[in-house]
């Protein structure tokens, strides 16, 4: 018997289901089936009756939990605290290091957090965070990564930024089809921006000639006129770039889901209550 068949016992008895469990440990239910029959074995009694509805506690199954479950807690706590004493890695890209985590650093600061790690897309973090050479990081879709934990944080809305002396520049917001009307400013294939405008091209049986680059380098090409960028809403509602408009998109049809991942389920819930809004 072990520590961690124990854990395990104690997490089916919160989910009530062997399936929720599996889930919430990153195991596959046929694994811990195994292990709760095990454990079983090693006690010496049963610990839940099976039924076509599901699982129950035995007697001796509710006794075993309400005996651990405060000792466990407490153990989580105290392995929770510890993490906390340590620095947060945290890995971010330009507009996030710049625009967004400044609004809340007397609280990041209180968690240790450093930001250790800037990258000009967000891509170029997740196999950071799957190595562990960072422990948490604002992404973009997906809202889930196997071996990692994630909570959503925000929507951003993406604009369109061209020069001041393009034709579309005196429109309040404009269509994806005008868009496509001109070259196109885009970060590089494998992100998730160009795909998503590739997709929208695609359906709009439009083939406007591309060019890709990194957000601040799409201004400055914008700035000279050589076609339209798209820009984050973080980025295009803190900033501004003398010769340049950014312009909102009808229907909103480039929106990104911003989600915080970590490494560890303590790091993500921590960070997580430190992003919300001041009450």
């Amino acid at each position: 018997m072990n520590l961690e068949s124990l854990n395990y016992f104690i997490e089916v008895c919160k989910q009530n289901s062997l399936t929720k469990a599996a889930e919430a440990l990153f195991i596959s239910q046929t694994a811990l089936s195994k292990q709760m029959k095990l454990l079983e074995e090693q006690l010496g009694f049963a610990l839940f009756h099976r039924t076509h509805k599901g699982i129950e506690l035995t007697e001796k199954g509710q006794k075993l939990y309400e005996d651990l479950e405060p000792h466990f807690t407490a153990i989580a706590h105290k392995v929770e605290q510890n993490n906390l004493d340590q620095q947060i890695r945290f890995g971010s890209i330009p507009s996030i290091s710049t625009y967004l985590l400044p609004k809340y650093l007397d609280r990041l600061k209180k968690l240790s957090v450093e930001v250790t790690i800037v990258k000009d897309y967000s891509k170029d973090l997740l196999p950071l965070l799957q190595k562990q050479k960072i422990d948490a990081a604002i992404l973009p879709d997906p809202p889930e990564v196997d071996g990692l934990y994630s909570r959503f944080l925000f929507h951003d809305e993406i604009y369109v930024a061209v020069s001041t002396s393009h034709p579309l520049a005196e429109k309040e917001s404009i269509t994806m089809e005008e868009c496509f009307q001109y070259p196109q400013l885009l970060t590089p294939s494998s992100t998730l921006l160009y795909q998503q405008v590739f997709q929208l091209m695609k359906q709009a049986d439009q083939s406007p000639p591309i060019k890709e680059m990194n957000y601040y380098e799409m201004l400055g090409y914008a700035y000279l006129g050589d076609g339209v960028a798209y820009i984050p809403g973080l980025l295009a509602e803190n900033t501004s770039h003398i010769g340049v408009v950014f312009l909102k998109l009808q229907q909103a049809p480039l929106t990104r889901k911003m989600y915080l991942y970590a490494t560890t389920k303590d790091i993500v819930e921590t960070l997580y209550q430190a992003f919300l809004p001041s009450r």
